[in-house]
């Protein structure tokens, strides 16, 4: 289905039960994530504008790519090829 896209915005799961979202900078082979124009989602009405973060696998509990067009991440791109 989405096959010709590359997601640059990726939903995190932190531990205490946090969320960010924000454009995949980069990564390493610890998967150690930096995420830019990150946005951390305190509630649905509550938003933090974060800027860049650096998260270490000990602090995630998942990583999921956003689909395009979801208006919940509209901060987000995603590029097609």
């Amino acid at each position: 289905m989405y096959s010709n896209v590359s997601f640059t915005c990726f939903l995190v799961k932190l531990n205490g039960g946090r969320h960010v979202t924000g454009v995949l900078r980069g990564f390493d082979p610890f998967m150690n994530l930096v995420l830019d124009e990150a946005v951390e989602e305190v509630s649905a009405q509550e938003k933090h504008n974060i800027g860049m973060v650096v998260s270490i696998l000990n602090d995630m509990n998942g990583i999921l790519p956003i689909v395009p067009f979801q208006t919940r991440f509209l901060h987000c791109t995603c590029i097609f090829s």
